[in-house]
């Protein structure tokens, strides 16, 4: 519970003034019956458990803390403690493990001793050590090398006012008033009420990363019409603060940034006339002449002054008239290479098109080339077999003609053979008996 308290102290020091209702509400019940109707609220199915995916979690407790009057935790805070209760890890709680969420979250905020009736106390006794320690603070020269307490290194202003230099130029204006704030220990005082009032967990610090450190210090010089500098400036001085490297800073370090960054700005003697802005070069011009002068000198200082504002005007005219020619030379400059960009986009895309219709011309060949040969090998093969057919056809009528004559070729022959044996043996009979001794 313990732990638990620790990570939910900013949600303790919000809640204060609600402890002693709390504790009794945890005692009498009347937290548990309000946890109840408010589970029935927030089940609308109605299936007995509430989830986290949907919000119903989330709704419930900030429904539960709101009927009480008191700040409702944040998503992180509350998805802590849900998953020690989620054991199942099915994203949802029942009724039973609803409400020892809620008890367990107000027990951790409102039970522990060190949650919150420490707090103020630590935070009261920080913010008065600091107080005394600007009491007995001895205010050292500006231009000097500032060590601000005990085991700190000495600020070597000459090098952080290079830095800084931008910023002393914009508040040139300022740069007397800062001095005396400086000088008197005003500054260290109202930084010291706006770092209090920056501190709004008031843990007694201010951290880099959520942008408290920046809005502290744009307040600050805000107060004395100083203009705000930039985030890389306000780091290189908060990084010689950050000793411990805890992206945070405490009262008296946040105190001390302030005071480094003014006397860094203005360090050494008076600026420059020509650094100055025109207006703080305006407040350094010598004056007009009195009243008490001749004539002469106030036509004098009036001749002169309408020369410089026409030497003025006229640079300014030379400035104006620069600055249309060169905003013409780069609209043309511009218009210049969208004109080459688009000629190299229609070059490139009529090359594209080209080759494209030089490879669609290769296949197309190519294609009527293998279609011809199909043709003529098809031709081919269809004479062949139109010749086999007629041959077929030529021998079949020729076999079936000499079928036909067969029959009566082979009769004549056999009469003929038979005419022929007769008349040998006729030959051979006369010749026997005619010729018989």
């Amino acid at each position: 519970m313990s732990q638990l308290s620790a990570e939910l102290h900013s949600l303790a020091v919000e809640n204060a003034a609600f402890r002693s209702r709390m504790i009794a509400a945890v005692e009498s019940g009347a937290l548990l019956k309000a946890t109840l109707s408010s589970i029935r609220l927030c089940d609308r199915d109605g299936n007995g458990y509430l989830t986290w995916n949907n919000g119903d979690i989330q709704d419930f407790v900030s429904t539960v803390f709101r009927s009480h009057g008191m700040s409702v935790p944040s998503q992180e805070q509350i998805y802590r403690l849900y998953t020690l209760f989620d054991g199942d890890q099915k994203a949802r709680l029942d009724p039973r493990e609803c409400v020892c969420l809620v008890d367990a979250i107000v027990r951790a905020v409102f039970f522990e001793s060190c949650s919150v009736q420490g707090a103020p106390k630590a935070e009261a006794a920080t913010y008065a050590a600091v107080e005394e320690w600007l009491a007995n603070f001895s205010m050292p020269a500006l231009g000097t090398a500032v060590t601000y307490f005990k085991g700190h290194p000495p600020i070597q202003m000459h090098v952080l006012a290079v830095q800084l230099r931008s910023l002393a130029n914009v508040s040139a204006l300022q740069r007397g008033r800062m001095i005396k704030a400086v000088e008197s220990g005003e500054l260290l005082k109202v930084a010291l009420q706006t770092f209090r009032s920056c501190d709004r967990d008031r843990s007694g610090s201010l951290t880099w990363n959520n942008g408290e450190i920046r809005n502290f210090v744009g307040q600050v010089l805000q107060q004395f019409g100083m203009a705000v500098p930039t985030e890389a400036q306000i780091y290189e001085l908060y990084s010689l603060f950050d000793a411990d490297d805890s992206a945070s800073l405490d009262v008296r370090e946040g105190v001390c940034f302030v005071d480094a960054a003014v006397r860094a700005a203005f360090h050494g003697s008076e600026l420059a006339s020509e650094e100055l802005p025109e207006a703080a070069r305006a407040n350094h011009a010598p004056a007009s002449p009195s009243a008490g002068q001749g004539p002469d000198h106030r036509l004098e200082h009036l001749l002169r002054t309408c020369g410089d504002l026409k030497a003025r005007g006229q640079r300014t005219a030379q400035l104006k008239a620069m600055l249309v020619a060169w905003h013409r030379a780069a609209r043309d400059a511009a218009w210049s290479l969208q004109l080459e960009a688009l000629k190299a986009a229609a070059d490139k895309a009529q090359t594209k098109l080209k080759e494209e219709q030089v490879r669609f011309e290769v296949r197309l060949q190519e294609e009527l080339g293998k279609r011809k040969r199909l043709d003529t090998s098809n031709m081919s093969a269809r004479l062949a077999t139109e010749a086999e057919c007629r041959a077929e056809e030529v021998a079949e009528t020729r076999f079936s003609k000499e079928r036909l004559q067969w029959p009566g070729c082979s009769q004549g022959y056999f009469i003929f053979i038979v005419d022929s044996c007769c008349y040998y043996l006729l030959l051979f009979c006369l010749c026997y008996f005619c010729f018989e001794p």
